[in-house]
């Protein structure tokens, strides 16, 4: 019979991409899928679909890999070895048989009120896993929270759901190879295994979530997906992106203000030339970002940021500004250490000096032809911003919105 508790679990697992998957909390990435050297969101969801239909078929791993390469291959993707694919393939895979095997098991611990953890035991097991072969706790004890299996990358380990403790058990003692000493809380801390001291407490890694855990670990996982997904391919923040759309042809200025955890702080509309945010609003913009747009019916139309929307970035203390017009969107970043004391009077200085070179390299292109006076216009600013910001060791960049 297909799996059915597997696949559900294993479709319902969310894709975010491996920055993401390291923030989440413990239990979160078992309900996320991610693999590490993939940062295309297309090649995982097809890792994935590959995955699922593994499940439900039956495939092996040998045939799954072999997917996996002609899918890197066909997006002209960097290889991924051998292991590391077959790594992917076995410890989703495993994990998911794991869910489906804890749930039968906690809706039948009424009658097996009791698990024993078991290991391959073979020359490919870990001392880790391999110390606690035997190990018995109640089913619903706080060890089976972080170790039941898999645990760790490629564990092969399993849980026997038993009646009671055997005859003779010894929980200091749970295998003929290993003695255990045990922390505050009844958690195997240190084990002596054969002729090594292992470090029972060192694993980071977390094992199969309780069902009750479950829901919430995918809501957390899905969460994280779509807050990933506020980052498009230009690494702009998605809801940036939208607003430019919105406003960038608006007749009047408008603003509109996010705090330094992406928070929305408002939006507000000015007129032809200028807009402002309310004194009780700037203090919430600290660290965080902002976006206006310049209007082409304005009088004082700028087709690039102005001298004043430096001035207000670094009075705002904004990490990043954003200007839209109806051609492109402006990303203006501050330096990572922050901005100076002086930036705003070495801005101006260093925006004078590089204005004059630039004007000056300008006509000189147009007496010989090289460029037009409208090409000129458009490049005036955007290059003296350029050559400002490096060399005041700020980021600039230039966007056509419409390849946004």
């Amino acid at each position: 019979m297909k799996p059915s508790e597997a696949i559900d679990y294993f479709r319902r697992k969310r894709i975010v991409t491996k920055k993401t998957f390291d923030k989440l909390e413990r239990e979160a990435k078992s309900a996320a899928f991610t693999v590490s050297g993939v940062y295309r969101e297309d090649i995982l969801h097809a890792f994935k679909s590959e995955i699922t239909d593994a499940l439900e078929s039956g495939q092996t791993q040998k045939y799954v890999v072999k997917q996996f390469k002609e899918i890197l291959a066909g997006a002209g993707h960097r290889e991924l070895g051998d292991f590391h694919l077959e790594t992917v393939v076995r410890s989703n895979m495993q994990t998911a048989y794991g869910v489906g095997r804890r749930k039968a098991m906690e809706e039948t611990a009424d009658l097996l009120p009791f698990w024993e953890y078991s290991a391959v035991n073979d020359s490919r097991t870990r001392p880790t896993h391999r110390a606690l072969d035997g190990i018995i706790y109640p089913a619903n004890h706080e060890f089976w929270d972080t170790h039941y299996p898999p645990w760790n990358f490629n564990c092969r380990c399993t849980v026997i759901a038993t009646f009671d403790y055997p005859p003779n058990y010894n929980h200091a003692k749970p295998n003929a190879d290993t003695t255990i000493a045990y922390d505050a809380d009844g958690l195997p801390a240190k084990a002596e295994y054969l002729t090594q001291v292992v470090d029972l407490k060192a694993t980071k890694f977390a094992g199969v979530p309780k069902s009750a855990d479950l829901e919430k670990a995918l809501t957390e996982a899905a969460n994280a997906a779509k807050d990933a997904r506020l980052l498009n391919h230009q690494n702009i923040p998605q809801v940036v992106v939208d607003k430019v759309k919105e406003i960038r042809r608006a007749p009047v200025e408008n603003i509109v203000g996010w705090d330094k955890n992406g928070n929305a702080v408002g939006q507000f509309q000015g007129d032809k030339n200028e807009v402002y945010y309310p004194a009780n609003v700037e203090p919430q913009l600290d660290g965080g970002f902002d976006l206006h747009n310049h209007p082409a019916e304005s009088g004082q139309y700028f087709e690039s940021p102005s001298t004043d929307d430096f001035q207000a970035m670094v009075a705002l203390n904004l990490r990043i500004r954003y200007v839209a017009t109806q051609n492109y969107l402006y990303q203006v970043r501050a330096p990572k250490s922050g901005w100076t004391a002086n930036a705003i009077d070495d801005f101006f200085e260093s925006y004078e000096r590089n204005r004059v070179k630039i004007i000056k390299e300008l006509n000189d292109k147009l007496r010989t032809r090289l460029i037009t006076q409208e090409h000129s216009d458009d490049l005036e600013r955007h290059l003296i911003w350029k050559e400002v910001a490096k060399e005041l060791k700020f980021k600039y960049k230039r966007f056509k919105v419409a390849e946004l």
